[in-house]
């Protein structure tokens, strides 16, 4: 009486391959993207976080230049500079691209690490007066409000 042999043939396990190799090619851009989006996310809540401690230190002092005990504004004396503020990696260094003057100031997040991946939005900007900016690294500038709302 001959034995069955059960098990897989080289070539089943050849097309389980491909197939598992073509849906990680799919789905590992597809990855990428939305880890740089959800850094690009939580960038601009902390630049907006920062733009209200700007705005509740000049109801102080009504300047944006001085904090309350007479000092100058400068990027150390923010709550923080990077983004996310703790941890690793850092994805994003925010500083002042204008500013601060007595009446107006211009934050700047600049991709660092894994994030200069993001090649759509680059550095995203946020004035005094709302007005919000993204510049692309390589020439493919998006829609700021592209950048801005996703």
């Amino acid at each position: 009486m001959p034995k069955t042999q059960s098990g897989f043939t080289l070539i089943e396990v050849m097309i389980a391959v491909v197939i598992v190799a073509v849906l990680a090619t799919i789905a590992y851009p597809s990855y990428v993207n939305q880890i740089l989006r959800t850094n690009r996310s939580t960038v601009k809540g902390d630049v907006m976080e920062l733009q209200q401690w700007m705005e509740r230190n000049y109801s102080l002092t009504n300047s944006y230049a001085i904090l309350p005990n007479g000092t100058a504004v400068s990027i150390a004396s923010l709550p923080f500079q990077t983004s996310p503020r703790a941890g690793t990696p850092v994805n994003y260094q925010v500083a002042f691209s204008s500013g601060p003057t007595a009446t107006t100031y211009t934050f700047s997040a600049a991709p660092r690490g894994q994030q200069v991946g993001d090649t759509t939005c680059g550095t995203l900007t946020l004035s005094n007066a709302g007005v919000r900016g993204a510049n692309g690294l390589t020439g493919n500038v998006a829609s700021v409000n592209d950048c801005w709302s996703r």
